[in-house]
């Protein structure tokens, strides 16, 4: 095939690529239950995707907001940071 040919098949697969669904992925490594903060992410709109993980006596989030609420990160951030503080108590040794 010449390169005019898969030029245009190039094209179309990059374009499509671009249309990746919004994903709420969550790594559990613990005991703990994980469905309340992933309930919690999901439930809030201003959120697009989020990744989400349980290790040791540690939660990690990474999240993904819509385009205009991106202004307002670390206000959606904290908001998120304090809710998930109540749900999962933080152990100190």
């Amino acid at each position: 095939m010449t390169i005019r040919r898969l030029l245009p098949i190039f094209g179309i697969i990059l374009l499509l690529s671009g249309c990746i669904p919004n994903e709420f992925t969550v790594e559990n490594h613990t005991g703990e239950d994980a469905k309340e903060a992933e309930d919690l992410i999901k439930k809030d709109d201003r959120i697009k995707g989020a990744a989400t993980l349980f290790h040791d006596d540690h939660l990690i989030v990474g999240i993904r907001v819509k385009t205009f609420d991106r202004f307002n990160k670390r206000k959606i951030a904290k908001e998120l940071e304090k809710k998930l503080t109540e749900i999962y108590p933080i152990s100190r040794c």
